[in-house]
């Protein structure tokens, strides 16, 4: 029989945690095949991932490409192809060509918006992941959200 004990809600805790860390690896990993990582340390690019309710993987957008230093994010763009595909979900990413993976305040406030945004349309912001050669960073998992 099941019983609430602290011992099965520490594993049921430990579970959803390793679930949701595998989920953005995903998110990751899908990404990847998507990018150029010849172009990842001179051009920085903004894509977005568009999933339906049960996060199935509905397409994925190349919404802009900017310099070195930084990318114009049009929110219009992103949630237009939302709306269009009939997205429930979306994950925003982007590279920085610097390879460091520490969000600028630039960064903050494009996340910010999409979310802003996606509440009025009913479209949640799974979350923001800046993508490098060696890894990523996840605003949600760092509780950037």
């Amino acid at each position: 029989m099941w019983r609430k004990s602290p011992s099965n809600l520490n594993l049921i805790l430990r579970f959803l945690n390793v679930l949701k860390f595998l989920t953005h690896l995903r998110a990751h990993t899908i990404l990847k095949e998507f990018w150029d990582e010849g172009l990842m340390q001179f051009l920085e690019e903004f894509k977005v991932i568009y999933l339906n309710y049960v996060n199935h993987v509905l397409g994925i957008s190349d919404i802009a490409t900017g310099g070195r230093a930084s990318v114009s994010v049009d929110m219009k763009t992103i949630f237009s192809i939302a709306l269009k595909c009939c997205a429930s979900k979306i994950i925003l990413s982007h590279n920085h060509p610097s390879g460091k993976l520490i969000p600028s305040s630039h960064d903050h406030a494009i996340t910010k918006k999409a979310i802003e945004a996606g509440k009025v349309l009913d479209i949640q912001v799974a979350d923001h992941l800046i993508i490098g050669v060696n890894g990523y960073y996840s605003f949600r998992d760092e509780g950037d959200f």
